[in-house]
């Protein structure tokens, strides 16, 4: 119920937002600047769905795949840092600079390297979306009892074991908290990558409305941009209560 009211809430100030724009747009007779009226973004939207449309796909298969292969790569490496304490010393660092460094610094050396396809945009949202589940991952495997773990070492559990039947169920949650801190960094790296180098893409359609001085269509590709990321965000929500339903977060989550 306190959910549902909350949820309304919510709606209500959106609608009272969007609205409040609408009116001030009007009122002020702002046609010609920057920032169009909520109406004019939806019927760019709308007139011009078709183009948006064909622009999608690249834009999800570059931050679908990114989000994949980097989350399988942070798992992999936080799986070899708890477990040699001594690489983890050495590398991580090496990890937060590699992460410190801005992406529109990287695309260009990305381009280089893997040219102006899909590779290139792919490697990019790999990159922003390894860190924070690396760093959740490892917290998460870090996270067991210390009193379960010196059970399972009575019992003469092997390393194996401990891993699969302790270590792994402890660290979902913390997995699931950097999914869905990499599913929206995948797709704003993704729109990001478009920016230098591309022919398609939310990102690329962004770039050429920007230069046509499209006000409207700009923010039309923004608005794709944003429900983009924010269905990245809910898929993933959905997914943690159907894999982790006992978890506080979850339940705490659906009071």
């Amino acid at each position: 119920m306190l959910l549902r009211l909350k949820s309304s809430l919510s709606t209500l100030f959106i609608i009272l937002l969007v609205s409040a724009w609408e009116l001030i747009f009007h009122l002020t007779h702002s046609q010609g600047l920057a920032v169009p009226a909520p109406s004019e973004i939806i019927r760019a939207l709308f007139g011009n769905f078709s183009v948006f449309i064909s622009n999608l796909p690249p834009t999800i298969i570059e931050a679908v795949g990114g989000f994949i292969l980097g989350n399988l790569i942070g798992i992999l490496v936080a799986v070899i840092f708890v477990r040699y304490r001594n690489i983890e010393e050495t590398l991580f660092p090496l990890v937060v600079l590699l992460h410190s460094i801005p992406a529109l610094a990287i695309i260009p050396i990305l381009i280089i390297w893997f040219g102006n396809g899909y590779a290139s945009k792919v490697a990019l949202t790999t990159l922003v979306s390894f860190f924070p589940t690396l760093v959740n991952m490892v917290k998460g495997l870090k996270s067991v009892n210390r009193q379960t773990l010196e059970m399972m070492t009575v019992l003469g559990a092997k390393e194996s074991t401990v891993f699969w039947k302790v270590r792994l169920p402890s660290s979902l949650p913390y997995l699931f908290a950097g999914f869905k801190i990499a599913a929206p960094a995948s797709v704003l790296g993704a729109v990001v990558a478009e920016w230098l180098g591309a022919r398609r893409g939310i990102g690329f359609l962004m770039l050429w409305e920007m230069f046509n001085y499209e006000p409207p269509m700009l923010w039309a590709a923004m608005l794709i941009s944003a429900l983009l990321t924010m269905s990245s965000f809910f898929i993933l929500s959905v997914l943690e209560k159907l894999v982790i339903p006992w978890h506080e977060s979850v339940t705490q989550g659906g009071r």
